[in-house]
């Protein structure tokens, strides 16, 4: 197929879901065209690697003044903030200038490129909406200080009537989880939305040596997204002191992109490491102990998990982290609610290493069994072949003539 991925990001080991769909799309002949509208500092270093499997790549710069003049005049109209820090009209442009009949369909990636959907009316439209975003909204709207809570809210307003009308215009859609699934089929039951997990590169995470100084915990995340941010406060705030007690020498290494100045600020206690950006997170799980996920609230399937579990790592995991994989308590991961069960839980793993072992090994079996890209393609697959099937033989059918 020929399909236009549209997206609010440049595909990368960060942005792992379109990264592993793209590269798996193209090694099984697909024809992929990109247009990628970026973010002030988004770094570019992996588009070279997406330009090898595409056919034409176009980046769309979005500015600072251009966003927050964006997001101005948003306020009284129907878009929310994060889907108005994008609306581009140079994007709208270039895919203006797009001739649809070199197109089987398009692919439009996170809430934030459903705006463009009109723009391809006739064209079979494939909406990844990876999480539901009303979903992850209401989950949000309870967490961090007033002024947070105040703008989750009102993000909240808008995405419950901004997500039905961007999923109406589409004639398939796709979503990471069960859950969302099923969130989005309420917003909007006429649409057919489908299930695609997300996967994990098993070759690219995999056991090495073991480095570990059986005393450090790893966190993995973009920081720069504000349900990472919050629950590494959480946790350093609500769970470290409770291990220090009884576990003083434990560390904890914060590894992700754009952690904003309330967690750099974390890195002034010693026992505390904040990485900021790294090109390779591998060297970090391999000198870690225990993985972390202490998600607070989300929505979809936390790659982080699938990571820990790939690169065996044993896992310890909030309910909210848990919700989207199929992982049994117990014997895939471990899950703590409470920060006392937190502390409890990581002083437990912490002291036996055969635990460790144990779980590591399950929770690597399980995500190769269970979360491969390959099998996620499959699945996507299907989705592009029940919207774009009458196009395609329509046009098989005049190319015979």
């Amino acid at each position: 197929m020929r399909i236009l991925f549209v997206m609010p990001h440049v595909p990368s080991r960060e942005r792992v879901r379109q990264r592993e769909f793209m590269r798996h799309l193209a090694a099984r002949g697909h024809e992929l065209t990109l247009v990628a509208l970026t973010r002030p500092g988004e770094r570019l270093d992996a588009l070279a690697e997406v330009a090898r499997w595409c056919r034409d790549v176009t980046v769309v710069p979005v500015t600072r003044l251009a966003a927050a003049r964006n997001c101005l005049l948003s306020l009284p109209g129907r878009a929310p903030l994060n889907v108005a820090f994008f609306a581009s009209a140079e994007a709208r442009r270039v895919l203006g200038r797009l001739n649809p009949s070199r197109f089987d369909l398009v692919h439009l990636d996170f809430l934030r490129s459903a705006q463009y959907a009109p723009l391809f009316d006739g064209l079979p439209r494939l909406y990844d909406a990876n999480d539901c975003m009303t979903l992850l909204c209401s989950r949000a709207r309870g967490q961090g200080r007033w002024r947070g809570r105040a703008l989750a809210a009102w993000e909240l307003w808008k995405t419950r009537r901004y997500e039905p009308w961007a999923l109406s215009l589409m004639d398939g859609v796709v979503a990471t989880s069960e859950t969302d699934v099923a969130a989005l089929r309420a917003l909007a039951p006429r649409v057919p939305v489908r299930q695609v997990p997300n996967g994990v590169d098993a070759d690219y995470f995999r056991p090495g040596p073991d480095l570990s100084d059986g005393r450090t915990l790893v966190f993995l995340g973009r920081m720069g997204y504000h349900a990472n941010v919050a629950s590494v406060l959480d946790f350093v705030g609500r769970v470290l002191p409770l291990l220090w007690e009884r576990q003083p020498r434990t560390r904890l290494i914060i590894v992700g992109a754009d952690p904003p100045p309330v967690v750099r600020r974390l890195a002034n206690e010693p026992r505390i490491h904040v990485t900021g950006y790294v090109k390779d997170v591998r060297p970090y799980l391999a000198r870690a102990t225990i993985g972390v996920c202490p998600i607070v609230y989300g929505a979809g399937i936390q790659n982080k998990v699938l990571e820990f579990m790939a690169a065996g790592l044993p896992v310890v995991a909030s309910p909210q982290a848990c919700s989207g994989v199929k992982a049994e308590d117990g014997v895939h991961l471990l899950a703590a609610d409470e920060p006392e069960e937190w502390a409890e839980t990581l002083v437990g793993l912490l002291s036996s290493p055969a635990r460790r072992r144990l779980l590591a090994a399950a929770g690597r079996e399980y995500v190769v069994q269970r979360h491969s890209w390959e099998d996620a393609t499959d699945l996507l697959e299907q989705a592009y072949e029940e919207i774009a099937r009458p196009r395609v033989s329509l046009r098989k059918l005049a190319l015979a003539a």
